[in-house]
């Protein structure tokens, strides 16, 4: 269950990250893909909000805050599944082989395979 919430969650982070970069772009301020690039978007939102349209910039700020707030939650699920791989003998073990970490192994843990 907290896989699904996860992926949930992190779709949700997508599309709250694209329509901040689309609604951005309509005012001239363009990044490229990527989540990490959001953050530069969000203080470049900052610096010209006041030429911005009220509504415009009530809109923007209301997704910026859902982003956080999906990120918090995020990591927070993330938390959780790293203390159950932690306590899990299956979980470790499938950490062991390179390129497998806390959240894959728990999937494939929970999963049985």
């Amino acid at each position: 269950m907290l896989h699904r919430a996860r992926g949930l969650l992190v779709r949700q982070r997508t599309m709250v990250a694209c329509a901040i970069r689309a609604h951005l772009a309509e005012y001239g301020l363009i990044t490229p893909q990527g989540r990490h690039r959001i953050d530069s978007l969000a203080i470049a939102f900052e610096e010209v909000r006041e030429a911005m349209p009220i509504e415009a910039c009530f809109a923007i700020s209301t997704l910026i805050t859902q982003l956080g707030e999906l990120n918090t939650r995020i990591g927070e699920i993330d938390d959780r599944l790293v203390q159950i791989h932690r306590n899990h003998p299956v979980c470790r073990l499938l950490a062991s082989v390179p390129g497998i970490g806390p959240i894959t192994a728990t999937a494939f843990a929970a999963s049985g395979q």
